[in-house]
């Protein structure tokens, strides 16, 4: 397959596979004009990601149409989990303020137990999903596929980063 083709392809299964935008639940609303461009900022990075890991994983067609759904419906619940997580976060600082001062070992056990359980969720739902996607992906796909999301990250990070160092020279040296 070209790699037009290939793009093109890896490109409409991110449209169909892109996950809904997350709103921060704690976070003030902002206009509907920055929510707007946030949103379109996360779509596509979400587009590079689809495209970078099946670059990356060098999937073909087939595996792409079967890996994606299945990866999308792995993310939803990682990302449930994510809200568990921020809500127990929200009511250990709740209980920070409400107890000023006044937290006892038995307050601390409690919500690293909790925490420390969803973690584990967390974990187990992306392990889980290496080892099933063996019907799909080769070994050394599934490897891959452990490692990309950190190195993405990573990547992406860094860019930013080197774009925020430019721009700031820009700032100094008009």
């Amino acid at each position: 397959m070209s790699d037009s083709k290939r793009l093109l392809v890896v490109l409409l299964l991110a449209v169909v596979v892109v996950t809904p935008v997350d709103t921060a639940l704690s976070q003030p609303r902002p206009s509907m004009r920055h929510m707007k461009g946030r949103a379109d900022r996360i779509e596509k990075l979400r587009a590079i990601r689809i495209w970078k890991m099946t670059e990356y994983l060098n999937l073909t067609e087939e595996q792409s149409a079967r890996f994606f759904p299945r990866l999308r419906k792995n993310e939803e619940k990682i990302k449930e989990k994510h809200r568990e997580k921020q809500i127990l976060l929200d009511e250990i600082d709740r209980l920070i303020k409400e107890k000023d001062g006044k937290l006892t070992e038995q307050d601390v056990r409690k919500y690293i137990g909790k925490l420390n359980q969803i973690n584990q969720e967390i974990v187990k739902l992306k392990t889980s999903f290496i080892i099933e996607s063996s019907d799909i992906l080769t070994p050394e796909q599934q490897l891959k596929c452990m490692i990309f999301d950190d190195r993405f990250r990573n990547q992406m990070m860094r860019i930013l980063s080197e774009r925020e160092v430019k721009v700031k020279e820009e700032e100094e040296n008009p």
